[in-house]
């Protein structure tokens, strides 16, 4: 993820290496050259090898990874080609072995609806529904416990791109979303590469009520809003954070292009932003100086802390779902902001049956919500994939999460 880009579903970062080095898998090496710990390296490297047929490099580097805190299962269809290798069977299954299923999820409800290809979640408390985005409609979509799904706004409208990160901003019956242009949503070629922006939609109405674009190109990923309506996103393709103030009419940088490597899950803790990129947890403070103050956010071992996805926060607990690296991941996360240190990382959940590249969720009391699997449906060669028989949708899981 030295540079993220969409790929078949936008929860699973691509590196530009993969597309365009001549040697894709230099990158990583040379990474690992430098931090030799560096377990997305190590993963990224191996998948990026097996998906350019280099199936040896591939194995040389799983076997390093599993040396490694990795703490995983591998996830198959990273490396499809490697299969029918005994050697790749019996490393899976060590890898299997030495991560069983840890924590309970309950069934919140099944959708009755398809065809998504969702990404960001957020929670609407006064109609009691978790909101998807469709990534692949142009829409969001909402969802009662029953499964019943219905669109809250029409698809496309005003310039919607496949929506992305989403955030509630309760005290003003809105919500705010971050829409980048994809080969996979519907029109695509409507809409140039690189296009993205920020929108606010009003809930009450149904209808995108406001929408800021990004200046130039980028993916603006995902999102949050505090409580003067101030909203933060990260911008995957530039490596930076850019913020929205109320009155503004564009999303400005806060930080420098390229601060960050694949910058994803955004959350509020306190008085500061904790973000997820390829390396690790960054938290962002001094939100009001001209130059905010960035800092690598500490742990006491080599486990890897970067490839979150979503970061959930109600600011002062965070929880987030890791899934660039192996089968996917839900922690619960104890940062000290004034040390920024990890205190103490809390495993929820892994190797449930339904996760399926789960991406982000959405903390409501003591509970976790969140869509398991948005890969029960690809975007593989142009089309999208049909569902699985005998599902009508996708499975939302409610996961307990422990007070502190």
């Amino acid at each position: 993820m030295l540079i993220v880009l969409l790929s078949a579903c936008s929860s699973v970062p691509i590196d530009a290496p993969e597309r365009t080095a001549p040697d894709p898998v230099a990158p990583f090496l040379e990474l690992l050259e430098r931090e030799p710990a560096h377990i997305g390296a190590m993963y990224i490297g191996a998948r990026t090898a097996a998906r350019s047929d280099d199936t040896d490099q591939a194995m040389r580097l799983l076997h390093r990874l599993r040396a490694t805190d990795f703490g995983d299962a591998l996830e198959p269809a990273d490396f499809v080609v490697l299969a029918e290798r005994a050697d790749y069977r019996a490393l899976s299954a060590e890898f299997s072995g030495a991560a069983p299923a840890q924590g309970h999820a309950d069934s919140w409800a099944e959708t009755r609806c398809a065809d998504l290809l969702p990404e960001g979640t957020a929670w609407d408390e006064r109609r009691r529904e978790l909101l998807l985005s469709s990534g692949r409609l142009r829409t969001i979509v909402a969802v009662d416990n029953a499964g019943r799904c219905r669109e809250i706004v029409p698809r496309a409208e005003r310039g919607l791109m496949a929506v992305l990160g989403m955030a509630v901003d309760a005290s003003r019956d809105a919500l705010w979303v971050a829409s980048t242009a994809a080969p996979f949503m519907i029109e695509a070629n409507s809409v140039a590469p690189g296009t993205t922006l920020i929108a606010r939609i009003d809930l009450a109405s149904g209808h995108v009520a406001e929408v800021y674009p990004l200046r130039g190109s980028g993916m603006l990923n995902d999102l949050t809003v505090d409580a003067a309506g101030q909203v933060h996103a990260t911008d995957s393709a530039n490596g930076t954070v850019v913020r929205l103030r109320p009155g503004e009419t564009e999303p400005t940088p806060i930080v420098p292009a390229h601060t960050f490597e694949g910058p994803n899950g955004i959350a509020r803790l306190g008085h500061a932003l904790i973000v997820a990129d390829f390396h690790a947890l960054w938290l962002i403070d001094a939100l009001d100086e001209a130059t905010p103050r960035v800092r690598r956010v500490a742990a006491a071992t080599d486990a890897y802390w970067g490839g979150f996805d979503g970061l959930a926060s109600d600011g002062r607990r965070v929880v987030g779902i890791q899934n660039l690296v192996g089968r996917g991941r839900v922690w619960q996360l104890d940062i000290d902001i004034a040390a920024a240190h990890l205190r103490n990382a809390e495993l929820l959940l892994r190797g449930h049956a339904a996760l399926r590249n789960p991406t982000t969720g959405a903390l409501i009391g003591t509970n976790f919500l969140f869509a398991a699997d948005p890969d029960l449906q690809r975007w593989i060669d142009g089309a999208l994939s049909p569902l699985p028989v005998g599902r009508r949708g996708h499975a939302i899981l409610s996961l307990p999460v422990p007070s502190r």
